[in-house]
């Protein structure tokens, strides 16, 4: 279209949350259960954790870093 090329750049976010609530949920749970068998942090925090995210009392970003972090456990233990 006219004008596109002189638009400024617009950013985008990823519906992070949504997907993590819905369609990323079992993988969610799954490195989170992982993780809480690594011993690396207390069972109970991180349950505590995943429920304020699920409340809306914590960022994605700091729920997305323990799935990660679960992740990393389950590759640790296979080595």
């Amino acid at each position: 279209p006219a004008g596109y090329p002189d638009r400024a750049q617009q950013g985008f976010s990823l519906p992070m949350r949504a997907w993590m609530l819905d369609p990323l949920s079992s993988l969610c749970h799954y490195h989170l259960e992982a993780l809480q068998a690594s011993g690396w942090l207390q069972p109970t925090w991180i349950s505590g954790q995943w429920q304020l995210f699920k409340a809306g009392q914590l960022h994605w970003r700091r729920a997305w870093c323990l799935v990660v972090l679960g992740e990393w456990a389950i590759r640790s233990q296979q080595q």
